[in-house]
């Protein structure tokens, strides 16, 4: 069984994943827009960083929905 306080922190990730997903992907929109001029892009890049850590879906982990473990894959 996981530490409650490891679940209740993976919880908080997703909820500030959903809530800043739309912003985000507008943000990167522009970063990644190579037409756009260059401040424009470095400006969308600082609003970006700007943006609390846990809002980005990489910092979510796969846990297990019963016990709250880590999910991790076998390593053959």
């Amino acid at each position: 069984m996981a530490k409650k306080s490891m679940i209740a922190r993976e919880v908080k990730r997703e909820k500030l994943v959903k809530q800043y997903a739309a912003k985000r992907a507008a943000l990167k929109a522009i970063t990644n827009d190579k037409e756009k001029p260059v401040e424009e892009r470095f400006k969308a890049t600082l609003e970006l960083a700007k943006l609390p850590r846990n809002s980005a879906a990489v910092r979510l982990h796969n846990r297990c929905q019963l016990t709250g473990r880590p999910d991790r894959k076998s390593v053959v």
